[in-house]
């Protein structure tokens, strides 16, 4: 019965990522840096920082949603939820949404909670030169029933390679 329960919940959570994805983004973005040219990869050092941070923040919900029909954002983030696994999160789906062609580099969501988080992944995107936006997300949770659901999870969108 629990299992069934945390089955649902995770549809549910899911069900509401691919909702939210669909929404309009609000303006209060963090800054980006440009990318550097080519196809983008998770090289050692910057493999080793998502797991750093992830050890540092063991336990944590994420979603990763990429784009359908791009074999570049797919093998990213099918890396970067190996890293994060790695450090200890949990990797609760990886959502094919076509909204996320509309992403260029990485789009992080994340409720106010998780605002340290956020901050420190941003930081180790950047200092390896990929292009990362973070944005707090203006509900913090899923609705069931028309109340908040405490859900805190994080949204990697891996967009396309500007």
């Amino acid at each position: 019965m629990r299992r069934l329960a945390f089955a649902l919940v995770i549809l549910a959570a899911m069900s509401g990522v691919a909702v939210f994805v669909s929404c309009k983004r609000s303006s209060n973005r963090k800054q980006h840096i440009e990318l550097r040219k080519g196809p983008r990869n998770l090289t050692p050092g910057l493999s080793e920082e998502l797991i750093t941070v992830a050890s540092r923040y063991r336990g944590q919900w994420v979603f990763i949603v990429e784009p359908p029909d791009n074999e570049e954002a797919r093998d990213l983030a099918g890396l970067i939820a190996k890293a994060l696994e790695t450090g200890g999160w949990q990797v609760l789906g990886r959502v094919v949404s076509p909204e996320a062609r509309q992403v260029k580099g990485v789009y992080c969501t994340y409720p106010t909670a998780k605002g340290k988080v956020a901050d420190d992944l941003l930081s180790a995107f950047q200092q390896k030169a990929l292009l990362i936006e973070c944005e707090q997300s203006s509900d913090d949770g899923f609705r069931r029933l028309g109340k908040p659901v405490d859900f805190p999870a994080i949204i990697l969108e891996v967009g396309l390679n500007p």
